[in-house]
């Protein structure tokens, strides 16, 4: 059994020592998904440094959770600030990608003012797969701007290319029904004898 007033230090991958603090505040920070594993810990004043998950009063918290029950989110970012640091203890979650079919979305949308309408359809489908894709994801992919942008552009597109072929209707129209112009026949000259 360790000393309750034993205190520890904390490191993370990128060489930052947090702490010192006693094991019931690291249980805590193990819980607040502060402490993850592959981080490693040693006794204050001590250089030899261990795994978290390797330490008797910490392995209990690393373990797999019982099925269906609430699991903790190890990649949850905290702003709390501990010991030799005053820097916000760092989030080790996945960083965001963006979504390929974002991206798509927002290309297709933009190049459909280059091909009629086509590629603004295109922009549309691939908009709203994207954003589908991106809350499936739970966070770990982005680009949910550009597929909304995607979507957005390529109805406008649409709706421009719908505008501009009624215009260019009415006025095929108009052009068709205009009275036609009058068209008189050359005058024949008169001859004397007529007179």
């Amino acid at each position: 059994m360790t000393n309750p007033a034993q205190q520890y230090v904390v490191k993370d991958a990128s060489g930052s020592i947090y702490g010192p603090a006693p094991i019931a505040t690291l249980r805590q920070w193990v819980a607040q998904g502060r402490i993850v594993p592959g981080m490693l810990m040693a006794t204050e004043g001590s250089s030899d440094w261990a795994a978290v998950t390797s330490h008797p009063q910490l392995a209990d918290l690393f373990a797999a959770p019982p099925s269906g029950g609430p699991q903790a989110n190890p990649y949850q970012a905290s702003s709390a600030t501990v010991g030799y640091h005053s820097a916000p203890v760092p989030s080790y979650g996945v960083p965001k990608s963006t979504n390929g079919m974002a991206i798509a979305a927002l290309v297709s949308s933009i190049l459909g003012f280059c091909f009629c309408f086509l590629g603004s359809i295109l922009g549309i489908i691939f908009g709203f797969v994207a954003r589908s894709q991106i809350k499936q994801s739970n966070g770990t992919q982005g680009g949910e701007g550009m597929a909304l942008a995607g979507i957005i552009v390529g109805f406008c597109n649409i709706g421009l290319v719908v505008v501009l072929v009624v215009v260019w209707l009415c006025f095929v129209a108009t052009i068709r029904h205009s009275p036609a112009p009058l068209h008189f026949a050359p005058a024949t000259p008169l001859s004397p004898s007529h007179f």
